[in-house]
Order: C-alpha cells, then structure tokens, then sequence
C-alpha cells in the first residue's frame, strides 16, 4: 500500500494488471454432465423460487451447489446461535454485496424448497456435505 500498489486500479497489486482481461487461473473445457432426474427437477424448482434467468444445465448446477452452501451455512450458523438471521443477512449484503442475505433469500425462495435442494444434492455427493442445517432439516 506504501508503494501505491492499490490493485486494478493502479495496474498492480498481488497481481500485476497489464491491460489484458483477465483469465481464469485453470482453463476448463466446458462440457455436460448427467444429472439424476430428482436433482434436475429439484434444482429447476429452487432455481426460479431464487429468481434467477434460465441458464443452461451447467451453470444452472453451479448457481444451486453455491447457493444451497451458502444458504445452508447461514443456517448452522443461526441454528447453532452463533448468530442472528438478521446479523447473517446484514453481514451477507454489506460485507459481500449480495442483494439479500442468504436466510432471507431461503424465506424467499422457501425452506421446504431449500430442504429439497440440500437433500438432492447430499444424494448425489454422497458424502454428507449438504445435510440440511436444523433451520431446514425441520421445514414444513
């Protein structure tokens, strides 16, 4: 910081920014994948109650792996009384910038809902990773 270095918008930072637009760290070839039919339906539902445009398969995947996560994690954290929904949510939009934080984004798009995509998403990991906090675990 001494030196000025102040990221994009002096051209140097951790990285140095040369006028070229930036490249993702790994290339990935882009290519479809086989989803269970009840992840399919699952994330398609989840998808448009959280408001987001039709996307295609992958991207769609993404968004509800991501977005499953963090609203997942908002809820242990509340469920454990780390802290209150309200805090999660203020922290989400002025800390990160989301539009909304993740609890409310879960009431929008419906705990029942969340709970479904959670569940898909364990069966397929198959490794426990997505177990619905208790907010969800126990939605009507």
């Amino acid at each position: 910081m001494e030196q000025g270095h102040l990221g994009r918008k002096t051209g140097r930072g951790c990285y140095l920014y040369d006028g070229e637009p930036p490249l993702p760290a790994l290339m990935v070839d882009r290519r479809t994948f086989d989803l269970s039919p009840l992840l399919a339906d699952v994330m398609a539902v989840f998808s448009a109650r959280a408001g987001t445009q039709q996307t295609g398969s992958t991207e769609r995947y993404i968004f509800c792996r991501i977005l499953g996560a963090i609203m997942n994690e908002a809820g242990w954290v509340f469920s454990e009384g780390i802290a209150t929904g309200g805090d999660i949510d203020e922290a989400m939009v002025h800390g990160l910038g989301y539009p909304q934080g993740p609890l409310a984004w879960a009431d929008d798009v419906g705990h029942r809902t969340v709970r479904g995509l959670l569940k898909a998403l364990n069966n397929d990991a198959g490794d426990n990773r997505y177990k619905p906090a208790p907010l969800f675990a126990d939605a009507m």
